[in-house]
């Protein structure tokens, strides 16, 4: 007999606001987490089978960028023009993440995968003067149930590194700076 269990919990979502433009915000983002090789399930798999763990491993940190994540995928929303939504304003979700991070947190609480990778929303301003960026909280969802102190704990690790991350990203490029 199949059994429905409802668990309520609260998430955090954060948005950070910059006058940085929308192209300058992707274009840092994906100079983090994207690597020329690019991170794909055939080559997880390849590494699986030819080496293990240590071929994972050595895969993953290949790909992870300065900041430790690499993107997994991207969603282009701007279709939301064709139906007189955001008047031709980019919005583009990301899903990045780190395996070697979200072992982590799955080693606690396998529902944590539900969770990771984590999403980002990179929404250009209106009137395009500038852009904002949300995401939800990640311990606020991996941890949102099972409120364990070592998932906890390893979720917090996952917040610091993607907040670093987006401070990175939205940060005024100081050489454009008025004087």
């Amino acid at each position: 007999m199949t059994v429905k269990q409802t668990h309520a919990f609260s998430g955090s979502r954060i948005t950070f606001t910059t006058p940085t433009s929308f192209d300058t915000v992707t274009a840092k983002l994906n100079a983090e987490i994207e690597s020329d090789a690019g991170f794909n399930q055939e080559d997880v798999t390849a590494a699986v089978r030819r080496g293990g763990k240590d071929a994972f491993v050595k895969l993953c940190l290949s790909r992870v960028g300065a900041f430790g994540f690499m993107k997994f995928a991207s969603i282009d929303h701007s279709w939301v023009q064709l139906f007189g939504v955001a008047r031709g304003l980019r919005i583009r979700r990301i899903l990045l993440g780190n395996p070697l991070i979200a072992i982590t947190m799955l080693r606690q609480d396998l529902d944590a995968g539900l969770f990771v990778p984590v999403e980002v929303l990179v929404k250009e301003s209106p009137e395009r003067r500038g852009t904002e960026v949300l995401y939800v909280l990640p311990s606020s969802l991996i941890a949102g149930v099972n409120t364990d102190d070592r998932l906890r704990n390893a979720a917090r690790v996952l917040d610091e590194k993607l907040e670093a991350l987006i401070r990175h990203i939205t940060s005024p490029d100081p050489s454009k700076a008025k004087l």
